[in-house]
């Protein structure tokens, strides 16, 4: 009962996650954060159930689509020289720094142009651009991780499935032996009252042989 329990709860906890999740809209918020070059303008995310391991691994894969040589140091991810479509040929370096536990990850992101980082101010489109591509990968990093956790609460299910079908099975091997049980009380009952009703009979008959005993030995006794 208690490991049963303890998975309902389990159960209980993934779709509360999930129901959160689905509850809260992902948003991408400009910000001023310290950095390796110092307090820089740059983009903030947080990413609800995604642990800051797998957002780093994710984040760094993503950086290879942009070209840049892709390199850590010190608790940040850098990309040099990556390239952005529509920011033209100019290449871009890429600052990144997750931070987090394994129930949400906070991602900031800092987009350096060449002297100028990327900024809601100065560079509106480019901006949209940038916080298109966080908020794109913040959604699919929070999918992910979501979809690991459904993938989990599937085979809790399937595994209170397979106890129910267990229990049930018990249940009816159960009944079935209360059955038996009966039918050979019944039987242990009619036998019973025939016993009872034998020895009465046998009580007689032991009564009849001992007059019958009693007549041989007087017999016996008149032979002289």
């Amino acid at each position: 009962m208690k490991k049963i329990l303890s998975k309902l709860f389990l159960l209980m906890f993934f779709i509360l996650n999930v129901s959160l999740l689905n509850a809260q809209k992902i948003k991408v918020d400009e910000t001023t954060a310290k950095m390796s070059q110092g307090f820089k303008k740059g983009l903030r995310v947080v990413i609800p159930g995604a642990n800051a391991k797998d957002v780093e691994k994710a984040w760094k894969k993503l950086l290879k689509d942009f070209g840049g040589k892709v390199s850590s140091s010190k608790g940040e991810i850098f990309s040099d020289n990556s390239t952005i479509k529509s920011f033209g040929s100019n290449s871009v370096d890429i600052y990144a720094i997750v931070e987090g536990n394994d129930d949400e990850s906070e991602l900031t992101v800092f987009f350096d142009l060449g002297g100028a980082y990327v900024n809601a101010a100065q560079h509106g489109g480019k901006y949209a651009t940038v916080e298109q591509i966080v908020r794109s990968f913040a959604v699919d990093a929070a999918k992910e991780a979501v979809s690991a956790e459904l993938e989990m609460a599937e085979k809790a299910l399937k595994t209170y499935e397979g106890d129910q079908k267990k229990l049930e099975k018990e249940n009816g091997q159960l009944k079935e032996s209360i059955e038996k049980y009966k039918e050979a009380i019944a039987k242990a009952e009619e036998d019973i009252i025939q016993n009872e009703k034998d020895q009465e009979a046998k009580k007689l008959a032991i009564a009849e042989q001992k007059k019958a005993v009693d007549a041989v030995s007087k017999k016996l006794s008149t032979i002289q």
